[in-house]
């Protein structure tokens, strides 16, 4: 049983603590908080993608984060739940509200990859223009989440360790 066991916007917030507990536990200390779910509107735009998405039978929770750094959308896995699979970020009015906007989704891409979210990036003019072919990217980004999901943990092979020279065995006196 993993935290990932447990939907992230289970109704009832003891078995969200209770979630939040076991991935803290499970992680020695490491992660504090999977993010809250927030009441944040989506807008159009976001809505769009979020209904093209639920259409598409994927679960999808809006506006998943702390205080103002919220990713837009997060897919989860289709079999877990609870387990979070892929961030969409759309590129809506909070990010052109600020001149650093870029520069700060930038950095936030990079440090949630590095703890192993997978990432994707919705541009407006291309969605508007282009749905169907931005519907394609994402479904393929989606199943490519899926796959690295389930996919066997890698394992490093053994680093070969050179035998140590053999004891030479005292020899009886001649």
């Amino acid at each position: 049983f993993s935290h990932a066991d447990v939907r992230a916007d289970y109704p009832k917030e003891g078995v969200r603590l209770l979630r939040a507990y076991i991935e803290y536990a499970a992680s020695n200390g490491t992660r504090l908080d999977g993010g809250t779910i927030t009441r944040v509107p989506l807008n159009d735009f976001e809505q769009s993608v979020c209904d093209a998405l639920t259409r598409r039978g994927l679960h999808v929770i809006p506006q998943l984060g702390a205080s103002r750094y919220r990713i837009d959308l997060v897919v989860t896995h289709p079999e877990r739940q609870g387990q979070y699979l892929l961030a969409v970020e759309c590129d809506g009015a909070s990010y052109h509200s600020t001149p650093t906007a870029r520069e700060r989704d930038r950095l936030r891409q990079q440090h949630l990859e590095a703890l192993g979210w997978r990432f994707h990036r919705i541009w407006s003019t291309d969605w508007f223009l282009r749905r169907d072919e931005e519907i394609t990217r994402l479904m393929a980004a989606y199943d490519a989440a899926v796959a690295a999901a389930d996919a066997p943990a890698q394992v490093a092979p053994p680093v070969p360790v050179a035998p140590r020279a053999a004891a030479v065995a005292d020899e009886p006196p001649t």
